[in-house]
């Protein structure tokens, strides 16, 4: 049936019946209760009919139907006329064939978008998709009452029907006639007009008056001529004894009566039943089926359909054994019946209601439309009431009281014609009077009226839709508005469904699901009646059939549709929609909602006592999930239950089709792996260390592990790897293995897991599946008894395993027990390294075979087992702590040739001394940054025998503060010569103990030194106390002064801090042969780095085996411990590996460029100017570090923690330019490859030298300033204050009275040191010793300057300067006071004024309150250039040279400044460029070496105090 013809079937046009007695009699006859029954199969047979239109539009309609009813249904109405007894017959209906429509209905399962076409939900018919909401559908548009607000429920004609046999035909329909006038359906309902089509209907009954017609034709006749031509005559009861009838002839009526809704039961809708042989005439049976019982029917529907045969039976007399449907009718009969209802219908009910619409549409919409109708309607509703006059003299107008409008109202004919125009196709014009009509009914609050107009404007605009084919357009908003004024006003849940049914087929037949699902949920509302659930369920269709499916919605509409049906008592219904909403579902990891419906169908299968099913459903709960604790018991628990009560036979559950694993497994497979070489057991940290990291270890040992002799004399040969395949693992028969899983538990509860086993299957045994207690012959797995884990808990299982013979075996699953009672089997299911060989395998992901679960048994070898006796955790920053490591051979056969190679040479050493040896005060080290070759481990006998052990004593430091995992690689060889590798691991926390802070800055000593300042603090967390007990000096040519060094220790509390001071000189002496060690001499300078360099550059080749030689280095201690004790004079065997990893982090910081190999190739170890200081400390615990030792964890011992804190790097003396060297001798020219790449690798290399650290140029001199207060005391013939006469070098007074004896001429000594490092002339410099120079000292004056300001001096060209401006100021000009560390000041007691500026906080205390003086009267006097010349031998490396500055008087005295120049000095006279010969100096660069020459400048100022005796103080800053 199509949309259009659905939606005129339950609108189409009703026909009140009324009979005589007699005709009543010979329609019983044939089964039926009256002549309405006998016509109702059929209403819907007129075919082909063709309507005219308002406009003459002639339609065709395919169908026209029309609705039988006695007349006594509009009098008394129906009698299940409310919603409610609907609704309960449906739901009666829905629950007998509940199972039947399940079993014979696939329910669909749509996962995706690809689910669609194959599940047909999206495509098949509604009545085969949901056969239970197409009977619902239609016995709700069947169901037609008389309405206020409508007149679809309205008979628009009478049948009026008497016997033909009647004594008095006539008078018979004159009764009749006034009975149909003067009918309670009119009297009592005023709003349904009675002018109405009258038909008059001649029965002649053929069975007892024969065939003849000839007296019926007469009496139709008089008919015709008394009540007109609206009249036939219909003989009927023609069968005979030899009358043929089509086959199912009595299907006919028993197919209608099901669809009439007053029935109490209805079979079920399954399909439509197939056309039957001879039954032409009978071409449209409907899809009901017949009322026969099948032979497959079951008990519940064969009841149903008792009751249903009951219920006709009671109403009408008429049993089953009276006989069947149409006793006495014959085919002739059933076409003379089809004819009659053609005949009625086309030429008296159509006509008639196109005479209406025309003549009312002239009449009543025209004159509406005019100004006066508009005119008459404000009269009318501004004059007119129908409260208090009377019904004679009132205007027609809106009942209030009654909620009604007479038919004779305008509104209500308005109503009237767009109903009629509706039902005669005329969608345009039922259209506007619809819309005219609910404009009227809102102004009136005529809600009800409102609301059935609105909603039939909508249905008639989607009609339009319909039959024009044109494009859809938003109308759910005219649904909407009506079902909001019913569900306030008006019937909501009749009026409101039908509305909605009815604007759901139109919006199927279009196709336009958009607005569907929505007009459907709003329908459905909340209610928990029957109706609710199968309209949830339509728009979860819906959903589906969207342009873009919606199906998330889908999923939603069906659990809430599953929820509804559970509360309406239908079960099966309910379990289907939850079971296609779980199959959505399944897979999305949406848990909560998942949980949910598996808790929903579980639930429901238990009740209704299906254990199995209800354990698959409540198993899926078993899983991580959002939720309560309790909530996560009930599920255990239920599933728990559920299982007890599965059937066994003995006791013993049939696990047939049970699911045995969980929808996620609580070990997870991915993670699941086979250990071997005990890694699992003897070394937990193995697990954190990164792969990569023992492939670097591995791939070390392989470099630098076969460059030496075996233990036999004989070179090692190399093999290609390690043996050892970390993805093939591989054991020795009867060797035990490991499977190592984790187990999870997923729930927020405590569970319980028992006899946990793996399951092993052996390679070449093919897909044959092991059961849960088989296991492979040879292999003899163990099971883990009882795990419990806590809620959300993940554990670490390993499950030893052995195997007795050889051969290539898989983990594949593991079994246990949950609670003790569920059994439970998981699958170790791994996807191996993805595939990129060929395109498809780019294309499709594919992936190789695992092989992490895979192990190979081979006969028996050699096995190493490693552990470390005395385990522990932590180390302080610099402790040393001596541990023994275990070995042990497990395996079957000896080992040999053992040797270890670790990751972390500063922080492990085996004690064999190798790094540094020999004297207290000289070491010899090596100075290349060569890596640590593997350890060779001594073994009795060379071998280690099976089943023995050794120990190997063992070093470890703790060489940086935090937490790291310290590597061991174990190579050795078995009997066949055949290399084998063991790793071990362990993990170490690191925390600093002692923070150690040094300063240096030159000293003012004669000679070359520094002062250091070693700050040393206690930063331990544990709160015990550190003990200093020596500090040491390592460098290659300083040397601390035995004199400064002090003997005993230094305590520090927590967080204390202590000062250390010292004099580090230059190495100038020669010290006692007994102290040199030899062949090793210190390194002067970087002429090897430089070299190799040079060599990079040029892409010559680097000869790897020329080493640097080894260097000398002096080992001083600043103090040393207590007498006795030793440990202060020893360093450490880790220094130089500690001292290499520090070197190449630095190198690796300052020269990005390049690359591990060529840093080890081209530095040392230690440069000329280093200086390394190493604090020895000890640490006991004490009472409150013991205590916070407990609260952190850690385990204090009764012992003494001793260790060496480093400190690397300190550079004493001045840097020069190595890489201009490099330059100048034409290391860096000429940069070419022959390709491009290269070329560019080499200029970023130079790029890089040129911003480092090896192109620094510092200043070579130290100039200081000394006071000679011998001479100024003859001079001034004043009184000295401190110091001990002669040149006084530091802080010095003078008393001078100038009033009496006048201006004081004071001498100062300029102290010049030479800072660089002696050693030999540089290759690259030829004849010019870099470290030779010669210096000039210019002095000048400061011009007079007043009040405040900055004073600016030019450099007279008659001195002979080359007009260079010192370096970082502008030409020509120095600005005074900008260097105040290079500044010195002469200070003579009083108030300080200079530059307008209070400076008195710069002078000692008591250097205040004199006043101001003129600033141009303190002036050099004497020699105003002062030359010399320093080396870099003890005798020639400083100097001493005199100035005098004369100061007139006291105050604030700005005497000048000085410049110091220097250059390298040239043994041949080399010309300088911008300088000639030895005496001109200045800042530029030789004509032919680029030799760089450095300036210095330096200020200084007097002050004064009042009249008198006056005080000179001389200090540097």
């Amino acid at each position: 049936m199509t949309a259009e013809l659905q939606i005129h079937a339950a609108l189409c046009p009703r026909v009140a019946v009324l009979s005589s007695e007699d005709v009543d009699q010979l329609v019983q006859e044939n089964g039926v209760n009256d002549l309405s029954s006998l016509l109702r199969p059929f209403e819907s047979t007129v075919e082909r009919l063709s309507v005219r239109t308002s406009q003459l539009e002639n339609k065709t309609c395919e169908r026209f139907p029309l609705r039988f009813d006695p007349l006594s249904v509009f009098q008394a109405g129906p009698s299940l006329s409310g919603i409610g007894e609907v609704l309960d017959n449906v739901s009666s209906h829905i629950s007998a064939n509940a199972k039947r429509w399940d079993t014979a209905i696939v329910c669909p399962r749509v996962q995706s978008l690809e689910d669609l076409a194959s599940s047909g939900i999206s495509t098949e018919p509604l009545e085969k998709v949901t056969p239970w909401f197409a009977d619902f559908r239609d016995m709700l548009l069947r169901h037609r009452s008389v309405s206020r607000h409508e007149t679809f429920g309205h008979p628009v004609a009478v049948l009026l029907a008497v016997s033909s046999r009647s004594p008095d035909p006539m008078n018979d329909f004159a009764r009749l006639y006034e009975a149909s006038q003067s009918a309670s359906v009119f009297e009592n309902h005023p709003y349904v007009d009675p002018h109405i089509l009258r038909y008059y209907v001649v029965i002649h009954d053929v069975n007892k008056s024969g065939p003849d017609l000839t007296q019926s034709l007469e009496l139709l006749s008089t008919i015709k001529r008394t009540y007109g031509l609206h009249c036939c005559l219909l003989p009927l009861n023609s069968a005979t004894s030899s009358s043929q009838k089509s086959r199912g002839f009595s299907e006919i009526w028993a197919r209608a009566l099901q669809s009439d809704p007053r029935a109490a039961m209805l079979s079920p809708n399954i399909s439509t039943p197939q056309k039957e042989d001879g039954g032409d005439d009978l071409k449209d049976r409907g899809r009901w089926s017949t009322p026969g019982a099948p032979e497959n029917e079951d008990a519940e529907t064969s009841e149903a359909r008792k009751l249903w045969r009951k219920s006709l039976g009671e109403e009408s007399g008429h049993t089953e054994a009276d006989g069947e449907y149409g006793r006495l009718l014959d085919d002739e009969d059933v076409k003379r019946l089809k004819g009659f209802v053609r005949e009625l219908t086309a030429q008296s009910v159509v006509p008639f209601m196109e005479r209406c619409v025309q003549q009312w549409n002239e009449q009543l919409a025209a004159s509406r439309r005019g100004l006066t109708g508009r005119l008459f309607g404000a009269s009318r509703k501004l004059f007119g009431s129908s409260k208090n006059t009377s019904q004679g003299s009132q205007v027609p107008g809106y009942n209030v009281q009654y909620d009604y409008y007479p038919h004779s109202a305008l509104e209500a004919q308005t109503r009237r014609l767009a109903d009629f125009a509706f039902t005669i196709r005329d969608y345009k014009l039922a259209a506007a009077m619809y819309d005219l009509g609910r404009k009227d009914f809102a102004s009136d609050k005529a809600w009800r009226y409102s609301a059935g107009a609105t909603e039939m404007f909508g249905l008639s605009h989607l009609m339009i839709m319909l039959t024009t084919r044109s494009s859809p357009i938003d109308v759910d908003s005219y649904l909407a508005q009506a079902c909001q004024d019913h569900a306030t006003h008006g019937d909501a849940e009749l009026s409101g469904l039908k509305a909605t049914l009815l604007y759901y087929e139109v919006y199927r037949a279009l196709n336009h699901y958009r607005t569907a699902p929505s007009a459907l949920i709003r329908a459905a509302g909340f209610a928990e009646e029957v109706y609710s659930p199968l309209l949830l369920e339509q728009a979860a269709i819906s959903d589906l059939r969207l342009t873009r499916p919606a199906l998330r919605k889908y999923a939603v509409h069906l659990v809430m549709a599953g929820h509804r049906y559970q509360a309406c008592g239908q079960k099966q219904l309910s379990l289907r929609c939850y079971a296609q909403a779980a199959a959505f579902y399944e897979g999305k990891d949406w848990t909560l909602i998942e949980n949910h419906v598996e808790h929903e169908l579980g639930i429901q299968a238990s009740n209704e006592g299906n254990s199995r099913e209800a354990v698959a459903h409540l198993m899926k709960l078993i899983r991580s999930s959002p939720g309560e604790a309790e909530q996560h018991a009930g599920y255990l628990s239920e599933v728990l239950n559920a299982f007890k009560y599965i059937d066994g036979v003995d006791g013993v559950v049939d696990k047939e089709g049970l699911p045995m694993t969980l929808i996620k497994p609580i070990f997870e497979s991915q993670k699941a792996c086979i250990r071997v070489d005990r890694e699992a057991n003897q070394a937990p940290a193995i697990q954190l260390v990164d792969e990569g990291r023992w492939d670097r270890l591995e791939a070390q040992f392989l470099e630098r592990g076969f460059r030496s002799e075996g233990d036999q004399g004989k070179k090692r040969k190399k093999p290609d790897s390690l043996s050892v395949d970390r993805t093939r693992k591989a054991a020795s028969v009867d060797e035990t293995f490991w499977i190592e899983l984790i187990a999870t538990n997923p729930l927020n509860t405590r569970i319980k897991i028992t006899n946990v086993r793996p399951h092993i299957k052996e390679e070449t045994s093919g897909d044959k599946e092991l059961q849960m207690d088989e296991q492979p012959d040879g292999i003899v797995a163990e099971s883990l008894a009882i795990l419990e884990l806590e809620a959300r808990e993940s554990r670490v299982i390993a499950i030893p395993v052995k195997s007795s013979k050889p051969g290539k075996f898989r983990g594949v699953a593991v079994s246990f027990l949950l609670e003790d009672l569920l059994p439970l089997k998981e699958v170790l299911e791994k996807k191996g390294k993805r595939l990129t060989a060929t395109k498809a395998q780019r294309m499709e992901p594919a992936y190789a075979q695992d092989q992490s679960l895979v192990i190979t048994i081979h006969e028996p070898k050699p096995v190493l087992s490693v552990d470390i006796k005395d385990r522990f955790t932590f180390l302080g920053l610099g402790e040393e702590k001596t541990v023994a490591l275990i070995l042990e051979n497990e395996g079957t056969v000896p080992l040999t040739d053992l040797r270890v190679l670790v990751d972390s040479p500063a922080s492990i050493h085996f004690p064999n001394p190798f790094g540094t040896k020999a004297s207290p005060l000289r070491l010899e080290s090596k100075n290349d940054l060569d890596e640590q070759a593997p350890f060779d481990v001594p073994l009795e006998g060379d071998e280690l025998v099976a089943g023995r052990k050794a120990e190997l004593p063992l070093v470890l430091r703790g060489s940086s503060a935090s937490t790291s995992e310290l590597c061991y690689l174990f190579v050795f060889r078995d009997s066949e010569g055949q290399y084998h590798s063991h790793r071990f691991a362990h993990q170490v926390q690191v925390e600093p103990i002692l923070e150690v802070v040094a300063h240096c800055q030159p000293s003012m000593e004669e000679e070359v030194s520094y002062n250091v300042t070693i700050e040393a603090t206690n930063v331990s967390s544990s709160g015990n106390e550190v003990k200093v007990k020596a500090i040491s000096f390592i460098s290659p040519h300083w040397v601390c002064s035995s004199e400064i060094g002090k003997e005993g220790t230094r305590t520090l509390l927590p967080c204390q801090t202590s000062r250390h001071f010292g004099l580090l000189k230059r190495d100038e002496s020669q010290l006692d042969q007994g102290n040199q060690v030899e062949k090793a001499w210190p390194i002067s300078d970087l002429s090897f780095t430089i070299k190799r360099l040079s060599q990079m550059l040029q892409s010559r080749e680097v000869d790897e085996k020329i080493k640097p030689p080894p260097t000398s280095l002096w080992h001083m201690q600043l103090f040393k411990g207590d007498k006795g004790d030793e440990d202060g004079k020893k360093l450490s065997p880790l220094f130089t590996e500690t001292r290499q990893r520090y070197r190449s982090q630095l190198l690796s910081n300052h020269f990005p460029t390049m690359t591990h190999r060529d840093r080890r190739l081209a530095f040392t170890l230690f440069e000329p100017l280093d200086v390394d200081v190493v604090v020895d400390w000890e640490m006991r615990p004490s009472s409150a570090g013991e205590a916070q030792g407990k609260d952190r964890g850690m385990v204090e011992e009764d012992v003494a923690r001793t260790g060496q804190t480093y400190l690397f790097g300190l550079k004493l003396g001045s840097m020069k330019n190595e890489i201009q060297e490099l330059l100048e001798s034409g290391g860096g020219q000429g940069i070419r490859s022959m390709y491009e790449e290269t070329a560019k690798e080499k200029e970023s290399l130079l790029n890089n030298l040129l911003k480092s650290y090896l192109a620094k140029d510092d200043f070579p001199l130290q100039v200081d300033l000394l006071m000679d207060l011998e001479e100024a005391g003859k001079l001034g013939d004043g009184e000295r204050e401190g110091g001990e006469g002669g040149k006084m070098k530091g802080a010095s007074a003078f008393k001078h009275d100038f009033k009496r004896k006048g201006p004081l001429t004071l001498g100062v000594w300029f102290h010049v040191r030479n800072m660089a490092i002696s050693g030999p002339a540089s290759s690259f410099l030829g004849e010019v010793d870099p470290n030779q120079y010669t210096y000039e000292i210019r002095l000048f004056n400061l011009p007079k300057t007043k009040g405040k300001g900055r004073a600016t001096h030019t450099f007279p060209p008659e001195a002979g300067w080359n007009h260079s401006s010192p370096r970082g100021l502008p030409e020509n000009q120095i600005h005074h006071g900008e260097d105040a560390s290079l500044r010195s000041r002469i200070g003579i007691k009083g108030e300080v004024a200079f530059d307008g500026q209070d400076r008195s906080e710069e002078l000692p205390v008591g250097l205040k309150g004199a006043s101001d003086e003129g600033l141009d009267q303190a002036r050099w006097i004497g020699k105003m250039v002062l030359k010399g010349e320093l080396g870099c031998d003890r005798d020639k490396n400083h100097h001493k040279i005199k100035a005098h500055v004369k100061i007139p008087g006291p105050g604030l005295k700005r005497i000048g400044g000085f410049q110091v120049v220097c250059h390298v000095k040239s043994n041949k006279g080399i010309s300088l460029e911008n300088g000639a010969g030895g005496g001109d100096v200045g800042e530029g660069r030789s004509a032919d070496r680029g030799i760089v020459i450095k300036t210095m400048e330096k200020t200084f100022e007097v002050a004064h105090q009042g009249e008198g005796t006056r005080s000179i103080l001389l200090h540097q800053s």
